[in-house]
């Protein structure tokens, strides 16, 4: 039996970040593939490439299928889309009938997307990505402040200022700063501030993330969690605004701290050496149903395709 066929259209940007890349390895386990970046192609020469490959199913990443005349025009309508929820936007009334009319099956990364377009009568699957634990016992978190945290900031909101406004001077012992620290930063703070500039390969990237103490999640929200879920694989608490994806994935108190949009606390600030077995644990129990979930999600993926 031939496998399906799937057209997969994707995001110029994800090409260098890799956040489909996951998606795409587990879809050509089960089907061909063939990448569209939808930045590169016009509507009509995206519809005229993808009615050329005469596909089984298409899938849309993180932007979603549009009512617009081009997209109609595509000969198969089997659609599924992968939604993000930074970004995210409740659908008119003109959306909401076009996907029941083509039966779009949403697959949400996001329990706050999965909610919402069920409550719209859409069919959806939520599910939730954890890596595999990557353990080293020669992690040196700290029992007690001050702590040395991790930044790599996205977001304009996600700055050391904004950390100290959260934390406090005296719980910060030293900033690890991917990238540049721009000028209007680079105050006469009390404690140290590394600025880690260039490229560095996933391997070199873990070994400097591992110096910290606690990873702090970039973005005031979160497509998927890309971003910070890696960190919490290394067993380092994250430090996150109480919003999706991050509070969906963090235990506050337990597994990291949340803050409000006003920069306050949720909870006091954990230890990261007492409570490191128990963010390992909580990836552990995420990771087996991830890997549980990948059934039913090849299955929802495939509902119309004859076995």
């Amino acid at each position: 039996m031939s496998r399906p066929r799937i057209a997969f259209l994707g995001r110029q940007p994800h090409e260098k970040t890799k956040s489909d890349a996951l998606l795409i390895d587990f879809l050509e386990d089960f089907a061909d593939v063939t990448m569209f970046r939808r930045e590169r192609l016009t509507n009509k020469e995206l519809v005229k490439q993808v009615n050329a490959i005469d596909p089984d199913i298409v899938v849309f990443f993180q932007l979603p299928p549009s009512f617009s005349k081009h997209l109609l025009r595509l000969r198969c309508k089997n659609f599924v889309w992968l939604p993000m929820w930074d970004g995210f936007r409740e659908f008119s009334w003109r959306k909401k009938l076009f996907y029941r009319l083509y039966d779009v099956h949403i697959i949400s990364h996001c329990k706050k997307i999965h909610e919402y377009v069920s409550s719209q009568g859409l069919s959806s699957l939520h599910v939730q990505y954890f890596p595999e634990p990557s353990i080293s016992e020669d992690i040196p978190l700290k029992g007690s402040p001050p702590y040395t945290f991790f930044l790599w900031p996205r977001d304009p909101e996600i700055t050391i200022d904004t950390l100290v406004k959260i934390v406090g001077e005296d719980s910060i012992a030293k900033v690890i700063y991917k990238g540049d620290v721009p000028k209007d930063m680079a105050k006469d703070y009390r404690f140290d501030v590394e600025s880690v500039t260039g490229w560095l390969a996933t391997e070199d990237l873990f070994a400097k993330i591992r110096e910290a103490d606690f990873y702090i999640a970039p973005r005031f929200q979160e497509g998927i969690g890309y971003s910070f879920i890696e960190a919490m694989g290394l067993g380092m608490p994250i430090l996150a605004h109480d919003d999706a994806t991050m509070n969906e994935y963090v235990v506050d108190g337990v597994t990291g701290n949340l803050f409000s949009s006003d920069f306050v606390l949720n909870s006091e600030l954990i230890s990261p050496k007492r409570q490191h077995d128990d963010i390992i644990k909580n990836c552990r129990k995420g990771r087996e149903k991830w890997l549980g979930d990948l059934s039913a999600m090849k299955t929802f993926i495939l509902r119309d395709i004859p076995s």
